[in-house]
Order: C-alpha cells, then sequence, then structure tokens
C-alpha cells in the first residue's frame, strides 16, 4: 500500500502522520483516505480541547488505522478484481462483440462468434462442457 499508481491506497501512516500535524487535507485524496483523515483530525481536535482522554484518543486512533487497513485492503481487492474484469470480458472481447454486431450471417455464424466470446469470458468451461458429454 506504500506505492501510489492510482489506485493504490496511501501509507496510513502517511495519512496519520499530516492529520496529527494539523496539516490540510491533501488533494486527491479519496473517500476512504479522506474519512481516516477527518477522524484522525477529530481525536486531535478533542483530544487538545480536553474533550478526549489520552488513552481513549490512542484507542480510537488503533481502531481508525485497523478499519483503514481493511478498507484499504477491501478497496485494492476491488480494483484488481475489476481490472482483471475490464483485461478478460471487455477488451479480449471487444473483436468479436463488434463483429457480432456487424454479422449479417446465418444464425449458426452468430452461434459460433457467440460461443468464441463465451469462451474467452470462461475459459475452458466451453471445452470442459463439449468433452463432458462424450
Amino acid at each position: 500500500m506504500e506505492k501510489r499508481g492510482g489506485e493504490e491506497m496511501r501509507d496510513v501512516e502517511e495519512i496519520m502522520r499530516g492529520a496529527l500535524r494539523g496539516e490540510r487535507i491533501p488533494e486527491g485524496y479519496n473517500l476512504i483516505e479522506s474519512e481516516a483523515w477527518g477522524a484522525l483530525r477529530q481525536i486531535v481536535v478533542m483530544y487538545k480541547r480536553g474533550e478526549m482522554s489520552k488513552e481513549k484518543a490512542s484507542e480510537n486512533k488503533r481502531r481508525i488505522y485497523v478499519e483503514y487497513e481493511r478498507e484499504a485492503k477491501e478497496f485494492e481487492l476491488a480494483n484488481e478484481l475489476y481490472k482483471e474484469y475490464i483485461e478478460r470480458v471487455i477488451m479480449k472481447t471487444e473483436n468479436n462483440r463488434t463483429k457480432l454486431r456487424k454479422m449479417e450471417g446465418s444464425d449458426r455464424e452468430k452461434l459460433e462468434v457467440c460461443m468464441e466470446i463465451l469462451e474467452q469470458i470462461f475459459p475452458g468451461e466451453l471445452t470442459y462442457m463439449k468433452e463432458e458429454k462424450k
């Protein structure tokens, strides 16, 4: 999570350092990062006003750290799955989907193109089904 390449989350330590020093939230933070930043800033404000003890502030800081780490991992997993979906479904099938839209051939030809698309989306599934029938 230390790398920053568009989809990777910022390191929780980076967020905490800035928030705890009272800096302004940097531009480009996503919603999860912004929520962690805001929660940490609120802890600092409440602690400085005497509305929260040091122990409670530390406890809340640890909770935010753990929740951020969990949400960051979920976010990155969802991004990886989405990238895989784009590559496997959208990109690999684009030519056949375009061909199918323009096709004026027989239903059998259209069905063959559809089968190619399905094989690209679910590699091996149709081959497996054919072998299973034998």
